[in-house]
């Protein structure tokens, strides 16, 4: 079994999975309507004339503006983020020949810039939410994969780090809104689930992303061409870029 069809199967094993990881998070949904039913009524007519009627609203539409997302925009971040993790490493040693050490030292920019963003970012989402500030950091996670997906064989080293650290700054941005906002609209008694729920779509998006950065890289890889490692690694980062510029989306509809 070839590499590219071992990805293959490692994503689609990965989305059955996730897809059936969702189910946990149909409590959380039904404790709320039981909420809204209170001043809306249980069939979406309220007794109150005030109070707007619900009744023949399209659900998805007030999933969307009451239901929370911060489950399903982890795997996006992690998608991205894992597209740099495994794929760089093969474009700095085997593509530009650059020493492991040195190699080690440019990747740490990401994890430096992430570290001192994210303390920020979850003092700024305490005050203002966490719409504003996921939406800000995977829209930043996606320009940096941009421009790491322009990369080639004589790329300036200043293009690297500028997409690396961009890359940092928007996973920092993302990480600490994101799982406030997670553990905030579980109830005081499902901490433990919401942990757990939170747990699980890391770890998924952390499968999907070597699963799908490996499969692209070792696609174009196969071509055996002198320019097929740098136009594997630069379709890794394209695809990792839409997958943050989904992240952007999931994060817009978040009320709060």
């Amino acid at each position: 079994m070839t590499l590219s069809r071992l990805a293959a199967r490692t994503i689609f094993l990965a989305c059955v999975l996730l897809v059936g990881g969702n189910a946990f998070a149909a409590e959380g949904i039904a404790e709320k309507a039981k909420l809204c039913a209170t001043c809306h009524g249980e069939q979406g007519i309220p007794i109150n004339k005030t109070t707007p009627v619900i009744w023949g609203q399209n659900e998805g539409y007030l999933y969307l503006h009451h239901g929370d997302m911060s489950f399903f925009r982890a795997p996006f971040w992690l998608i991205a983020i894992y597209s740099v993790i495994f794929l760089m490493p093969f474009y700095l040693i085997q593509g530009r020949g650059f020493e492991p050490s040195m190699a080690g030292m440019i990747l740490t920019i990401q994890s430096v810039l992430m570290a001192i963003t994210a303390p920020f970012s979850g003092y700024i989402s305490d005050k203002i939410g966490s719409r504003l500030p996921g939406m800000v950091g995977m829209g930043t996670m996606s320009v940096g994969l941009l421009l790491l997906s322009t990369i080639n064989g004589v790329s300036g080293l200043w293009v690297i780090i500028l997409g690396l650290t961009l890359v940092g700054f928007g996973t920092g941005s993302f990480i600490s809104p994101n799982t406030s906002a997670l553990m905030g609209a579980a109830p005081g008694n499902q901490q433990g689930v919401a942990s757990a729920m939170q747990a699980e779509s890391r770890s998924f998006g952390m499968v999907l992303g070597i699963g799908l950065a490996g499969a692209i890289f070792t696609t174009h890889l196969a071509a055996n061409t002198p320019q097929a490692l740098f136009t594997g690694v630069d379709k890794g980062f394209l695809a990792g870029a839409g997958v943050a510029a989904l992240g952007v989306m999931t994060s817009y509809f978040k009320k709060r």
